[in-house]
């Protein structure tokens, strides 16, 4: 386009200077390649310009499409954090006012574990990842108020390696595994109910198990379509899908124990790890 138009304009010229009486230049092939010349340069930064703004106007539509996918992702991770909480806090609620008048003192007890419980979750309400040994804490609470609960049937054993405490885990995730092996234990085994959580390294993974006596429930039975907030397992699957692609989650029955495991890779533990959902 540019090209032509400079001919055209050189044309227009040597019309103009016909008609108010100066000599024209010859249009011969120098006056053609002499405009091709010195119009070259200008359309080759035209082009260049181009495209250099086109790339530039790509990344930035990148740029966007990839802040808007994390703020949508992190909209759903924050929803699905919302949901872990509610249900249990309503149980603990209900075995504080049976205990009233009859229990001060284990009612007492109750209201101290589950202060510390909700300090670690609304002191972590917006962190994503957290130490083993952090996430332990709150698991100890829960168990607490869990003994204190149904304290003629429940046995615990946790079983921590050291050198695992200080790796990552999503917030709640341990605490989701437990809650999880109590209820359905309690609901698939009769008598004493043993629960245990172990971890250990193993390469470059993070292996986490929570085991409990008793069986997996098939998903036809009642027990296993009660409502529970939307929290469990298929929220933790989710969450996990998420902060860490490379993991693995099995449930399995196995010699009379239901095990669930849990397989997260090892990082370094940093603010912006720990902060935030959209990394």
């Amino acid at each position: 386009v540019l090209y032509p138009g400079a001919m055209l304009a050189n044309l227009l010229s040597i019309g103009l200077r016909s008609v108010i009486g100066y000599s024209p230049p010859p249009t011969d092939s120098f006056f053609f390649f002499h405009s091709f010349h010195f119009y070259l340069p200008m359309l080759l930064v035209m082009v260049v310009y181009a495209i250099v703004r086109s790339q530039i106007d790509i990344n930035r539509g990148r740029e966007d499409m990839i802040k808007a996918e994390s703020l949508a992702q992190q909209a759903k991770w924050m929803m699905l954090r919302y949901q872990v909480n509610p249900h249990f806090l309503f149980n603990a609620l209900n075995s504080i006012r049976a205990l009233i008048g009859e229990d001060d003192e284990n009612a007492r007890r109750i209201v101290t574990e589950l202060s510390e419980y909700f300090r670690y979750s609304l002191t972590r309400n917006n962190k994503a990842l957290v130490p083993l040994d952090e996430e332990i804490l709150a698991v100890k609470s829960y168990l607490e108020i869990q003994k204190i609960r149904f304290s003629k049937r429940l046995k615990i054993k946790i079983d921590l390696e050291p050198d695992t405490l200080q790796c990552a885990v999503p917030v709640f995730s341990i605490q989701t595994l437990v809650e999880n092996g109590i209820k359905y234990g309690l609901k698939s085994s009769e008598g004493l109910l043993h629960l245990s959580v172990q971890s250990a390294i193993e390469g470059n993974l993070l292996h986490v198990s929570v085991s409990n006596t008793g069986k997996l429930l098939p998903a036809s039975q009642p027990h296993a379509k009660e409502e529970s907030s939307g929290t469990g397992l298929s929220n933790l699957k989710e969450r996990l899908s998420y902060l860490d692609p490379g993991s693995r989650f099995s449930l399995l029955e196995e010699e009379g124990q239901v095990i669930a495991r849990l397989h997260l890779s090892i990082k370094p533990m940093n603010n912006e790890d720990m902060e935030g959902t959209d990394h």
